[in-house]
């Protein structure tokens, strides 16, 4: 009978070795890969639902980093808990945590970089992006089905390596267009499977926690360098400002302010010494308004006055930065320094001497030691000294003796120190210096800018 009538291989008239289309079976053979089909199905922007018996960490790490850059909702339910990982580097290539997500992983010391894909799917878990479910109490669950908007496939395939790259499986698709009874009634299987389930959100979030890697000291000292000097930290200070969101700083000047609180806080001092039309005067305000903000915030510190020392011709553009910022400070000119007599009790003397934050604009007018303005300012007791120039050393290497002198000798160590002094003595007087001794002075100013400073023109010797 068999050989009358032929098997129904046989009236298909297939030959040896051809299979149906991936389309129709998702299959593992020479140039097909059952993963093919079902990731291509199972990333399209809509809801998916997921029922398999076993799965592998790592087909489901790839699975939900792809739809959660969509923000799709996927539903996963497990039969099993899913195999380990052999990986050791979860990485992502982009990495645009909010900034909520991004502190929270850090401060628990779990590196971005390595462990960047684990946090994306804990993070979608625990939004809601993706839910995760176990078989409830009852019959094991062994069914395989894989479900989108527009096609279904079910059939042998784990969500596992073997399942679906190199195992011998057997798995039939049907779309809602060309099979649509069938299509529905395996979205109402895969529903009624998932309404048995119990909910495993914690179980599996604990289970990817356990992958996490924590930052090496490579990677913690880099992280450290960048925030140093892209200055994003400072962003803090600058966003608690009344109407901030109507102050424009370019790039340069937050990375400046967060270069400059820095080294406030390690140095006691900071050298600004940026080119003429940078947009000093507006950096500075605003540096300036974030060590106001600082000093209040410490509820036990020292709150003194802050005072501005500038030209008379650039008084106007403090006055209005700083009314932009709201920032109380007193602005007094170069020239009622210099008309200040010895033993005369003003106004000005009282704002240098109570002044906790000095703030200099164009200090390199303030290089001649012998200049009345010079001593003047010299007999400040400032905690915080900031000064602002485009020209730090425009004259001689004996720039750098006044500059130490007027960012407060008490913020160097004592080596600089036996150099000051010694060549105090010599009333500045480099001819016979070691130019060892000019490195470390140069190196010393260097520590309150953050660059090495460079000297205009050659050194005079005198």
């Amino acid at each position: 009978m068999e050989g009358a009538q032929g098997s129904l291989f046989d009236q298909e008239q297939s030959s040896a070795g051809e299979l149906p289309s991936a389309a129709r079976m998702p299959l593992n053979a020479p140039g097909r890969k059952v993963h093919d089909t079902l990731l291509a199905d199972l990333s399209r922007d809509a809801e998916a639902l997921v029922i398999t018996g076993y799965s592998g960490l790592d087909q489901l790490l790839q699975l939900m980093s792809q739809r959660g850059e969509r923000g799709c909702s996927l539903r996963l339910m497990l039969g099993s808990e899913p195999t380990a990982s052999r990986r050791q580097d979860f990485s992502l290539a982009r990495h645009d945590f909010s900034q909520e997500i991004r502190s929270y992983w850090l401060k628990r010391g779990f590196s971005l970089r390595l462990s960047g894909q684990l946090i994306r799917c804990i993070e979608l878990i625990r939004q809601g992006v993706i839910r995760v479910r176990y078989p409830g109490p009852g019959p094991r669950m062994h069914a395989k089905l894989y479900c989108t908007d527009t096609a279904v496939t079910l059939g042998s395939s784990n969500f596992t390596e073997p399942g679906i790259f190199y195992q011998n499986e057997a798995n039939v698709r049907f779309t809602e267009q060309q099979e649509n009874r069938r299509f529905r009634e395996v979205w109402q299987t895969a529903e009624y499977f998932w309404s048995q389930g119990r909910d495993a959100n914690d179980e599996l979030i604990a289970l990817l926690e356990q992958l996490l890697r924590f930052v090496s000291w490579k990677e913690a000292l880099a992280r450290a360098c960048v925030e140093l000097l892209e200055g994003e930290w400072a962003d803090r200070y600058l966003q608690s400002l009344s109407g901030q969101e109507n102050v424009r700083l370019w790039p340069s000047q937050r990375k400046g302010i967060g270069q400059a609180l820095y080294l406030l806080e390690a140095a006691g001092g900071v050298l600004v010494a940026d080119a003429t039309g940078s947009g000093k005067t507006r950096m500075g305000a605003h540096l300036l308004r974030a060590i106001y903000d600082r000093i209040w915030s410490m509820s036990r510190g020292h709150k003194g006055l802050m005072t501005m020392v500038c030209p008379p011709l650039v008084t106007p553009n403090w006055d209005r930065e700083c009314i932009s910022c709201q920032l109380p400070m007193a602005v007094i000119s170069h020239g009622s320094l210099s008309r200040l007599k010895p033993d005369e009790d003003s106004t000005v003397r009282q704002l240098l001497a109570q002044a906790q934050t000095l703030a200099v604009d164009e200090a390199h007018n303030f290089l001649n030691q012998n200049s009345n303005r010079t001593r003047q300012l010299l007999h400040n007791l400032a905690d915080q000294t900031l000064l602002f120039t485009a020209t730090p050393i425009n004259r001689s290497s004996a720039d750098l003796l006044r500059l130490v002198d007027i960012l407060g000798a008490d913020n160097f160590d004592d080596q600089v120190l036996s150099i000051f002094e010694r060549l105090n003595r010599a009333k500045g007087n480099l001819r016979d210096v070691h130019p060892q001794e000019l490195r470390e002075l140069q190196l010393a100013i260097a520590s309150f800018t953050g660059v090495l400073p460079h000297f205009h023109g050659r050194f005079e010797k005198g």
